[in-house]
């Protein structure tokens, strides 16, 4: 962790599966701290964007869309938008990864975005730390996907919370079990709660992700370092 002059942003890289509403009151205990965080949906979990038909009744089993399900690049995109907006104000930020959103958390830590970095350019904010919440940190040239796949050819592993569709692992998976297998520290009422797809609310709290394939460019070495193709990422203290 860097040391910071000031307070600081939190930017939350929600998991597969998920949209923000789980992580509500998480981000309103922050808020409570004085701590501003931002948690917005990855198009990897956005149902809109998965090409299901009726929201009100998602066909898991429908075709692809025409360009391809959302990958973490496209993840990326869109927390690289917040991370700009927030280092433009001169502010500090953490970026905290959740689950498979530690792939994409590693991945947005470019170097250059750094406290430490800027400071030593005679600029102000940055990113203070990385932090890994039950998040994968996933191998150079691994992906998400093939992380948790036999390397022999055997069979693959499919989760016990999950549901393959009907194109496999070129399709959609969903959930099954939510309640029990992401959500049972909480009571039980709220683990059902958040389990649950409310489309007439428009509040998705899990939804289905696509099998992404993206291989990590990032590695961790003894001494902690983080590296991508062979450059400082981030240096946790």
């Amino acid at each position: 962790m860097s040391t910071i002059e000031g307070p600081f942003d939190v930017l939350i890289c929600h998991g597969s599966y998920h949209t923000p509403e789980p992580y509500q009151p998480f981000i309103e205990a922050l808020k409570a701290r004085g701590i501003t965080s931002h948690c917005p949906q990855l198009p990897t979990a956005d149902i809109t964007k998965l090409n299901v038909g009726d929201l009100t009744n998602p066909n898991y089993d429908n075709s692809p869309p025409s360009r391809g399900y959302p990958q973490p690049a496209e993840d990326a995109i869109v927390l690289k938008q917040i991370l700009d907006h927030i280092l433009e104000q001169g502010k500090y930020v953490l970026v905290l990864g959740h689950s498979s959103g530690g792939f994409v958390a590693a991945y947005v830590t470019e170097p250059e975005l750094q406290a430490n970095v800027r400071k030593s350019k005679g600029q102000t904010g940055g990113i203070i730390g990385l932090f890994f919440e039950c998040a994968f940190l996933i191998p150079a040239n691994d992906s998400v996907h093939t992380f948790f796949q036999p390397k022999d050819g055997s069979q693959p592993v499919i989760p016990p919370y999950s549901v393959v569709h009907k194109h496999g692992f070129f399709g959609l998976l969903s959930t099954k079990d939510a309640a029990t297998y992401f959500f049972n520290g909480l009571d039980n009422t709220l683990a059902t709660k958040y389990e649950k797809i409310t489309f007439s609310m428009k509040i998705h709290n899990l939804t289905a992700t696509p099998t992404t394939t993206t291989p990590s460019t990032s590695s961790r070495r003894r001494d902690g370092t983080a590296t991508e193709g062979g450059r400082h990422q981030l240096k946790p203290s």
